[in-house]
């Protein structure tokens, strides 16, 4: 099995690498949490990555227009009159065209051990060049799901979340989206 890779990059610490795993489903969700010692409560967007093999990574603190925007994917409704600028990109045919041409797969591969935040890869092919851009994952994710490309996420990445929440993961679950999101 491969070791996680620590890298440092600009002072910073990071772990990437392992093999890939195919992301299956996106749930986006929205929770309250709450401040114990305030009592002061935040509404917190995020997804959750369903994994091949019964893995899961989440992801927090995404932007709430993707929530929304990939829920409204997800359940196949239709924009709304009034849309976010996640909503045209989504439904507009000549964007999903120019793209969908050129963007290959993401990969979800990166976490700063400092501040916790992910990234991922967008690879794109054009002419027999690739370009892999670092992208935040909320946004390199709904790109691929707009444009039906595949998703991918480092198993040291999937490794550290299992560490990290090792009570709250049972590979036997089966998903459930009416437990994910409730907008």
């Amino acid at each position: 099995m491969d070791a996680p890779v620590m890298e440092r990059r600009r002072g910073l610490k990071t772990i990437s690498g392992g093999r890939l795993y195919r992301v299956l489903r996106v749930y986006p969700f929205q929770e309250i949490v709450e401040d114990k010692t305030t009592g002061i409560g935040a509404l917190l967007f995020g997804l959750r990555l369903q994994l091949e093999g019964g893995k899961h990574l989440t992801l927090v603190n995404i932007p709430p227009e993707i929530a929304v925007t990939i829920d409204r994917l997800n359940r196949g409704e239709a924009p709304p009159e009034r849309q976010s600028l996640y909503d045209i990109l989504a439904n507009n045919e000549k964007f999903r065209e120019v793209f969908y041409d050129i963007l290959d797969k993401v990969i979800v591969d990166e976490i700063n051990i400092s501040s916790g935040l992910y990234s991922a890869k967008a690879v794109f092919r054009s002419e027999g060049l690739t370009l892999q851009v670092k992208m935040i994952p909320s946004h390199a994710i709904f790109l691929a799901l707009v444009l039906d490309k595949p998703i991918y996420v480092a198993e040291n990445l999937v490794k550290l979340e299992e560490e990290e929440f090792e009570d709250d993961f049972d590979d036997d679950d089966e998903e459930d989206e009416d437990d994910y999101i409730k907008f």
